[in-house]
């Protein structure tokens, strides 16, 4: 028999199942069991890698408490691949963009395991600064030091964590000129400790990339202020005509006199009614 999650899970490129509208189906109780067999497998779409425009990365899920998850798991690993508790959404392993090579990503599409190319973060430089932070508790600002520049990372004085596996700066390390130059180079990940705006103390973390992460978003665009219709109003003789505009820039004439005819009208048009109905007795009440 159908689950609930059979019909609501996504497939692999993104898209739900159904339309909105076919939603209800899924939890109908007049639908009749069927047999398992019957339902078309959920087809996994390989990953073509362009060599000459690499993504930042890729999404790869890896299977967990499966048969053979364990070697799966360790070779992903070895192959270069992060994982990253902080990620939005369900997937939280990604191959970085220096590790995709055309072999990898063919063992990655062995195991059906890609999901996505993963976008580069946001970088925020004004999510934290040295003066915030509480230095009467131990702290690690984490630094996202490209490959290729792990030796400059060295001679500013960062450490290498090797359970981490990245560069950081703490109590012992850090200076405002440092903290200054890895932001200017963008390589300031993350920020755990405690600030002295908490009155609590408690260790708190500070993400400096927005996307993907748990740190503050950029604001979204404010709404479009909602169309406010114009209404004038027109009497004769206990009769109404009213004209308003509409959203589109046209004019919508409501009239309670049959010589006038209900209708939406250019402005055009509507200025030349406007001077009929003046003409013809009619006053403008508002």
């Amino acid at each position: 028999m159908y689950k609930l999650s059979d019909f609501m899970n996504p497939p692999l490129d993104g898209n739900p199942c159904f339309p909105v509208e076919w939603e209800h189906m899924a939890t109908a109780s007049t639908i009749a069991p069927t047999r398992r067999s019957t339902r078309s497998p959920m087809t996994y779409k390989p990953y073509t890698l362009n060599p000459s425009a690499l993504p930042y990365g890729l999404w790869i899920d890896i299977p967990f408490r499966k048969r053979g998850s364990t070697q799966i798991r360790s070779e992903a690993k070895g192959r270069g691949a992060r994982f990253c508790p902080a990620a939005k959404g369900a997937i939280k392993w990604w191959m970085p963009q220096n590790r995709l090579t055309a072999e990898t990503v063919d063992w990655l599409n062995s195991h059906e395991m890609i999901r996505g190319e993963r976008k580069a973060p946001v970088f925020n430089p004004n999510a934290l600064k040295v003066s915030d932070i509480d230095l009467a508790y131990p702290f690690r600002v984490y630094l996202a030091v490209p490959f290729a520049d792990k030796d400059i990372a060295k001679g500013m004085g960062a450490l290498w964590s090797s359970d981490d596996k990245r560069w950081y700066f703490n109590a012992t390390n850090l200076t405002q000129h440092r903290f200054d130059e890895v932001l200017k180079k963008q390589w300031v990940f993350s920020f755990h400790g405690v600030l002295k705006s908490d009155p609590t103390h408690t260790a708190t973390g500070v993400y400096f990339f927005t996307e993907d992460f748990g740190g503050a978003a950029a604001p979204a665009a404010p709404a479009a202020a909602p169309f406010v219709p114009t209404v004038w109003t027109f009497v004769k003789n206990g009769l109404i005509i009213t004209m308003q505009t509409t959203a589109d820039g046209c004019i919508a004439l409501d009239s309670e006199d049959q010589s006038h005819v209900d209708g939406i009208y250019t402005k055009d048009e509507a200025r030349g009614t406007w001077n009929a109905l003046l003409a013809d007795g009619w006053t403008l009440v508002s």
